[in-house]
């Protein structure tokens, strides 16, 4: 069950780039090509309220709420970016486990 939160287009693109960055720094060029291919996995929705070329706006809001960082040219995600990203991944199926887990089943 969503927690019925639309995110924009912008926000759902720069949870997806803290996901790209937990593990690993990119430089922008990277970030884009990866940022675009993940970007077109989305549902079609999603596709048209957003356009590829819209990843860097998503950079941009990523880093403006420091999720992000850039340095010597590469960027990765903060320990806040990373804490965004595990909580993108499995945030619904936390959600039901922890609801079956406190109703005693």
């Amino acid at each position: 069950m969503s927690s019925g939160v639309e995110l924009s287009p912008e926000e759902r693109c720069a949870r997806q780039l803290c996901k790209i960055l937990a593990e690993r720094r990119l430089d922008r060029q990277t970030l884009q090509i990866q940022g675009r291919a993940a970007f077109r996995e989305t549902s079609i929705p999603r596709r048209r309220a957003m356009g590829e070329e819209d990843v860097e706006k998503a950079v941009g809001l990523a880093l403006v709420r420091g999720w992000i960082v850039e340095q010597a040219g590469l960027f990765s995600a903060t320990e806040a970016g990373k804490l965004v990203a595990r909580r993108t991944r499995t945030g619904t199926r936390k959600s039901r486990g922890e609801g079956v887990l406190s109703s005693g089943f």
